[in-house]
């Protein structure tokens, strides 16, 4: 196990240092690194920060943007498998061969060569560019606002060296050499002749005369989405561990940050997110509405797609909310929001043995149906002795015991909420005194005009 600190040796570590028998192979190739380029401090989180504390952890990871934005140079042990392994070895992972070329006068050659990576993979079914696998650190969550918010990052991969900056691009195989950033583009990526656009280097953009609506864009897009797609080891660490890079999107926006969505962007599309795959419920105090409640890659939908009309979006009537000074862009300690907008009642929920749970609705025939999570029965109780039937998202957890033949039932609890025609939002009443709904997912309906009544909705 890599050294860490701790309560009980920060005294120790801090008057005498850390013992360099006591370093993992990845924290000594980064002093070797360090010290080549001629560099004297070196920032570690598990050495910096105290693990054990959860004070130092929470104020600790609010800096985390200028930790990073303000190094000199960020390094990445992308080829890492994790800090016993190092990133200065042998790279065995290479397409490489030798060519012997004949030429006039008996006269040969020798030629080494190697193929040119794959820089980016284009994933079809989530419109995106995903950078190729260089090494697990590419697959990890805290790792992606590290690499964002660099002046100048160096990834060590398991095929070769990188580098990144906010002036150009570089690799060792030449398939973005000399590539430069283009100022010109109306979103936060960066384009280059070679290259598709690419997530990184926000910092660049972050520094000039941004649009909201743009940055807000790009938040949800160029950040929020890609992040997404890495795994956290903690799914409670979801919010802090891009709280650095909301960070700096704060200076340039001036919302509320709430629970991962800017309050700028509740009639934008902050709230219309969605997910096509099998997530689970991660239950730290997140608010249903925020993407961060889930586990999974989160998509917003594109404008284009769906011709969405924002004009017709919910109106936010009240903002209940509060986060620690330590980070107040981590986990929350208390959120709710209230939406005036059209909602639509009777709702149905379809039981499938095979498939599970699926929701209809009267008049109206969704389109297309995204659930955050798969759906459970609830019961509502208020002041009569009749609860009222609706619907919450399962408990990460628990286990369906559904079974039996297919039944379709009507919930009363159950609702939907008119975002951008014609988008929507399924609510599940989870409480009477007050009237309060969480989110169950997303839908495109392909009618808008009626049986829709004027309500005021709060969500939690």
């Amino acid at each position: 196990m890599p050294p860490t600190t701790v309560s009980s040796n920060l005294d120790t570590y801090v008057v005498h240092g850390v013992p360099l028998e006591l370093l993992s192979q990845t924290f000594t190739d980064a002093i070797v690194v360090t010290k080549h380029l001629g560099y004297r401090y070196l920032w570690i989180d598990s050495l910096c920060i105290v693990q054990d504390d959860c004070e130092d952890w929470e104020r600790e990871s609010g800096r985390m943007a200028d930790v990073y934005g303000n190094a000199d140079l960020v390094i990445g042990a992308t080829s890492a498998a994790d800090s016993s392994c190092g990133f200065l070895g042998p790279r065995p992972d290479y397409l490489e061969g030798v060519l012997h070329l004949k030429g006039s006068q008996q006269r040969t050659w020798t030629v080494c060569y190697r193929f040119a990576l794959p820089h980016n993979t284009w994933i079809s079914n989530q419109e995106a560019f995903r950078p190729a696998d260089e090494g697990p650190l590419e697959l990890r969550g805290w790792a992606y606002q590290e690499r964002v918010m660099a002046r100048r990052y160096v990834s060590f991969g398991k095929r070769e060296l990188c580098w990144e900056c906010m002036a150009m691009l570089d690799c060792e195989c030449c398939s973005i050499q000399g590539c430069t950033i283009d100022d010109s583009s109306s979103t936060l990526t960066v384009r280059s002749r070679v290259l598709p656009p690419r997530k990184y280097n926000l910092r660049r953009k972050l520094a000039q005369d941004v649009a909201p609506p743009l940055l807000r864009a790009a938040w949800r897009q160029n950040t929020v989405e890609p992040y997404c797609q890495r795994a956290l080891s903690r799914p409670s660490d979801r919010l802090v561990a891009i709280s650095a890079s909301a960070a700096g999107f704060s200076k340039k926006l001036d919302d509320r940050y709430l629970a991962g969505i800017w309050s700028g962007d509740f009639r934008e599309g902050g709230v219309s997110w969605y997910t096509t795959e099998p997530s689970t419920v991660i239950r730290d105090g997140t608010p249903s509405w925020s993407w961060a409640s889930i586990t999974g890659v989160i998509t917003h939908p594109r404008r284009s797609k769906w011709k969405l009309d924002w004009s017709s979006s919910a109106e936010v009537l009240n903002i209940d909310y509060t986060s620690p000074p330590e980070n107040p862009f981590g986990r929350p300690t208390r959120s709710s929001i209230t939406l005036r907008g059209k909602v639509i009642h009777g709702v149905k929920l379809t039981y499938h043995p095979m498939s599970g749970y699926e929701i209809q609705f009267p008049a109206v025939k969704a389109l297309a149906l995204f659930m955050d999570t798969e759906p459970e029965p609830a019961e509502v109780w208020g002041e009569s002795q009749i609860p009222i039937q609706s619907v919450r998202r399962r408990r990460q957890g628990q286990v369906a015991t559904d079974s039996g033949d297919r039944r379709e039932q009507f919930i009363e609890g159950l609702c939907c909420l008119l975002l951008a025609k014609p988008s929507a939002i399924i609510l599940g009443l989870v409480s009477l005194q007050p009237r309060v709904y969480e989110r169950l997912g997303f839908c495109i309906l392909n009618v808008v005009q009626s049986p829709w009544e004027d309500m005021d909705v709060t969500l939690v």
